[in-house]
């Protein structure tokens, strides 16, 4: 077995050398990558198999392929950010947006997932439709568990989202909530991905997982309410060579067990009809207490 911190310098030294120069070539690490983690984290493929075969009444072999595509949909985002960082493609070239969008008529904030192509989902908000939206992201500082290899290519992932959306991330904690908060009332919107397991936050919401009771951050579904700005449910994912945009139903302002259903709704809509697209399978807890901490979640 490979230990962790040699298998990231393999994995991100890969990616720069291979992964960047084509997307054949980033198609081929993605599949490389996602075996090794596979075989590197056995406790993990079987939990997410257990859940994907409960979720879905599956058999284990065929929940077992579905996490194994979310390990490649994870890995080919790494991929696709190498390729445009590397190559300066027009990000626009290559969306598909197959449905009606939203029309921009105000303060809102975009929700995604762990799921497919978050980061381009923002950067195509921002960078191609022109909306005034920054994205909520934990720093990569002292408090996130990143390291090694898989921090710099953080950084440097980090640094190219910037440059090309022109604005920061809005942090996760009280500053950033008071910061978040401003930003919708001065007319700006918001972009976040709302599935972070509850067990590094503080704020914690209830969600059903396919009759499985799990905690996710409630931060964002609460500074909606205190706003009162819509949420609009947005994913991006790899459909052949291009990312494709979905959109559902924008979520009014509504009271908090209203809009946790109808966000929890679109959530189990968005995984029936991709489970392979979602990386936290084996990540999210059943409901527990989470504990309590200061912040913006």
């Amino acid at each position: 077995m490979i230990p962790g911190d040699a298998w990231e310098k393999i994995r991100y030294r890969t990616l720069d050398a291979v992964a960047s120069k084509s997307r054949v070539a980033g198609e081929r690490y993605a599949c490389m990558a996602a075996a090794v983690e596979a075989r590197m984290h056995p406790e993990r493929l079987r939990i997410a198999r257990d859940r994907i075969a409960r979720a879905f009444d599956l058999e284990e072999d065929e929940a077992e392929r579905i996490f194994r595509r979310c390990l490649i949909s994870e890995a080919r985002e790494e991929a696709d950010t190498a390729w445009l960082l590397r190559s300066r493609a027009p990000l626009g070239d290559l969306i598909r947006v197959p449905g009606a969008e939203p029309a921009d008529s105000g303060p809102a904030i975009y929700v995604s997932l762990h799921f497919g192509s978050p980061i381009v989902t923002f950067l195509y908000l921002r960078a191609v439709r022109g909306i005034q939206v920054r994205a909520i992201g934990r720093p990569l500082g002292a408090s996130n568990p990143l390291s090694g290899a898989k921090r710099a290519w953080g950084e440097r992932k980090v640094d190219w989202v910037s440059r090309c959306s022109r604005t920061t991330f809005v942090g996760v904690d009280a500053a950033g909530a008071v910061e978040a908060r401003e930003e919708l009332l001065a007319g700006n919107s918001l972009f976040a991905v709302i599935d972070v397991p509850a067990d590094v936050v503080a704020r914690s919401t209830r969600f059903d997982l396919f009759g499985e009771s799990i905690l996710l951050a409630g931060g964002v579904l609460r500074l909606a309410q205190i706003t009162g700005v819509p949420l609009v449910p947005v994913t991006g994912r790899r459909d052949g060579r291009a990312i494709e945009i979905e959109y559902d139903t924008p979520i009014p302002q509504a009271s908090g067990s209203a809009v946790t259903r109808s966000v929890n709704a679109w959530m189990l809509r968005t995984l029936e009809r991709h489970p392979d697209e979602w990386w936290l399978w084996p990540f999210v807890n059943r409901a527990a207490e989470p504990p309590q901490q200061s912040g913006f979640r």
